[in-house]
């Protein structure tokens, strides 16, 4: 059996169609930090850690956990302003950069996508509501 000689990553994620943690990463260092760091302009990156996803996939199933998964990726498109660049960080965290986006707005952005989770609700699990923690920073810090 033969292998390419090199292979590319993905740069999306199947299950959310957002970019993988390798390609934002790389976004981030190589295209988002200069322009901000030279425009001056500010930028807010945060980090989204869905509470108890784990338990899903045994209490309901794998499906219902994708699901769950793909619905809170729908909840963050559609939270968030055009412009933003979000990923699948890992198996139930998300991360996110806003350009042109202050602390103190996107931590309103942060309030209004953790108020959606919480109203997320499936015909599937219909006990199951979730929760999450967000963590945000921003540049520059004044």
């Amino acid at each position: 059996m033969s292998y390419p000689a090199t292979f590319e990553l993905p740069t999306t994620d199947q299950l959310t169609d957002l970019l993988t943690s390798a390609y934002f990463r790389h976004m981030l260092r190589d295209d988002i930090l200069p322009r901000t760091v030279e425009s001056g302009d500010p930028l807010s990156v945060f980090l989204v850690d869905i509470d108890s996803l784990s338990g899903i996939n045994t209490t309901y199933s794998h499906q219902v956990g994708d699901r769950v998964i793909a619905d809170i990726a729908h909840a963050l498109k559609t939270t968030l302003p055009d412009g933003a660049v979000l990923a699948r960080y890992s198996g139930d965290e998300f991360a996110g950069a806003l350009p042109d986006t202050r602390l103190d707005d996107a931590f309103t952005l942060a309030e209004e996508f953790r108020r959606r989770v919480i109203e997320l609700k499936w015909s599937e699990a219909p006990d199951l509501r979730l929760t999450c923690s967000i963590g945000l920073a921003a540049f520059p810090t004044n």
